[in-house]
């Protein structure tokens, strides 16, 4: 994740080819580790519950897989408020940018920051 980091600044500040083919190769790894764990957004049952931006499964009821992730990008978007909030602008950039890459969609709004996957 740390490699990761490092390569999403690298690319924000030089959008080639060679910075993007690594991090390809990183989300790739990541998304990896996630399915190891059973958290990669892009396989069930995350794939099928892709328009829901809360801890409901594919037909209305709560799952833990769900309210799972759901927390841990709760953590990431106090994160990056935090970041925000101390004017840390590249690190909320990061933060948003690599939850991008993982397939969730941030979106601000004035009540706060809510997500879902793409």
């Amino acid at each position: 994740i740390r490699q990761g980091n490092a390569i999403l600044d690298d690319c924000a500040q030089a959008q080639n080819s060679s910075t993007q083919k690594l991090l390809y190769t990183a989300v790739l790894q990541v998304r990896a580790m996630l399915d190891a764990l059973g958290l990669d957004p892009y396989a069930d049952p995350w794939a099928s519950n892709a328009n829901k931006s809360s801890a409901t499964g594919a037909n209305g009821e709560s799952s833990k897989e769900c309210a799972a992730l759901d927390a841990l990008i709760a953590l990431q978007l106090q994160a990056r408020a935090d970041a925000r909030k101390a004017k840390d602008f590249s690190t909320a950039d990061a933060i948003r940018d690599a939850l991008n890459n993982a397939g969730i969609v941030i979106e601000d709004g004035a009540k706060g920051s809510s997500w879902h996957l793409q």
